[in-house]
């Protein structure tokens, strides 16, 4: 298994070493190559292009562990910035098959989240040809590394052609129709994130101290200033907002129903879940996944999410009122309430409801079981 970290840590630190875990765990030898891009971020201009196209280092960190560990299949995570051709290069000389999980929409949109000045952008088919990404400097806000990164893609591209992956793993059933120009006729197949059962006890509901709780970086994209519209309309109930961002200043002058918790631990923020009627997920971006909903779901708490990328995936199968068809806020709050007048039995049928889902889809143990299955598709018999 092969993957680049990226330099601050995030999700997918979590969801990669899971899988190598889950994998270990089921009696499969895995070996974890790692990658970061700390020696690319503190070269010069010159340097950042060689790196990024040519990938030379790439290319030897991963046939000299090919030549160690002699594998019967590779499966490449994240390959940016500082895998990427080199890679594929590597595997295609060794003959090696290979599967490619994708996290975000990088294949098609250099910025990885077809998001544009707050709104959505769609512009871009391929990174490969993102001529309209480079007038609008999408990554990182610069021109010049918008270059880089249409030049990565190219070189990523050439090499994929002539050593394709045998499939694709996407998160949820929008990114396979997200990404579907760019993933060239490949098998693709729908491999969530692995959240680990939750050991926090879910709470009757008479005892859950907040009617909703919103967990997350505080950012519009995120949606934590939407949560504050929705408590004005329900005066009556408990919110809490936890996390940190660019929002945080904004949202201080919330109303007296929102509690602001900052930014909390992981286990603190599943206890706020537990304790909470609802979970809210009102992204206005098209979520890969939406971890929170799917963390919100092994404590028993159900999400409310709206419409859009993998958010509906979570939820499927349960109440159909936890899906909003837009970021109208008295359905919001007219599902919540409907929520929080449930008795005490009713609610605990959809905690259960809500726990099963989250370990039917979500825990290591199924999806350890998937991904096995995915390998064997693509190994020789």
């Amino acid at each position: 298994m092969i993957h680049n970290d990226y330099l601050e840590l995030g999700g997918e630190y979590f969801s990669v070493r899971s899988e190598a875990e889950g994998l270990r765990a089921a009696g499969v030898d895995v070996e974890l190559l790692l990658a970061s891009n700390s020696q690319i971020a503190e070269s010069n201009l010159w340097q950042k292009v060689t790196a990024l196209t040519l990938q030379r280092d790439a290319y030897g960190l991963v046939s000299d562990a090919i030549d160690r560990y002699k594998p019967d299949l590779v499966h490449a995570q994240n390959l940016f910035p500082a895998l990427g051709a080199g890679a594929i290069r590597a595997l295609a000389d060794a003959g090696i098959p290979w599967v490619r999980t994708l996290r975000n929409y990088r294949l098609a949109c250099i910025g990885g989240d077809f998001r544009l000045d707050g709104d959505d952008c769609y512009l871009c088919e391929s990174s490969a040809r993102a001529h309209a990404g480079v007038r609008r400097r999408c990554y990182r806000d610069s021109r010049t590394q918008s270059i880089g990164a249409v030049a990565y893609a190219r070189a990523e591209r050439r090499a994929s052609a002539s050593h394709q992956p045998s499939a694709y793993l996407v998160l949820s059933r929008w990114m396979v129709s997200a990404l579907q120009p760019v993933l060239d006729g490949v098998t693709v197949h729908v491999h969530p994130n692995i959240v680990p059962t939750a050991s926090v006890a879910p709470a009757p509901k008479s005892e859950r101290r907040f009617a909703a709780a919103f967990v997350g970086r505080l950012a519009s994209n995120k949606g934590p200033d939407f949560v504050i519209e929705v408590a004005a309309l329900r005066p009556d109930l408990q919110f809490a907002i936890a996390g940190s961002g660019p929002l945080a200043k904004q949202l201080e002058t919330a109303r007296p129903n929102v509690k602001l918790l900052g930014e909390i631990s992981h286990p603190e923020a599943l206890k706020l879940m537990a304790n909470s009627v609802a979970t809210l997920v009102p992204s206005r971006w098209d979520e890969p996944f939406g971890r929170v909903a799917a963390e919100a779901l092994s404590v028993g708490t159900c999400p409310i999410v709206l419409a859009r990328g993998g958010l509906p995936d979570i939820v499927d199968g349960l109440d159909d009122s936890l899906v909003q068809a837009s970021l109208d806020p008295r359905q919001w709050a007219e599902s919540l309430g409907t929520l929080c007048s449930l008795t005490d039995a009713r609610y605990s049928r959809l905690t259960e409801a809500c726990i099963r889902v989250a370990s039917e889809r979500y825990s290591a143990s199924a999806l350890t079981a998937s991904l096995i299955r995915i390998y064997e598709t693509v190994l020789p018999r």
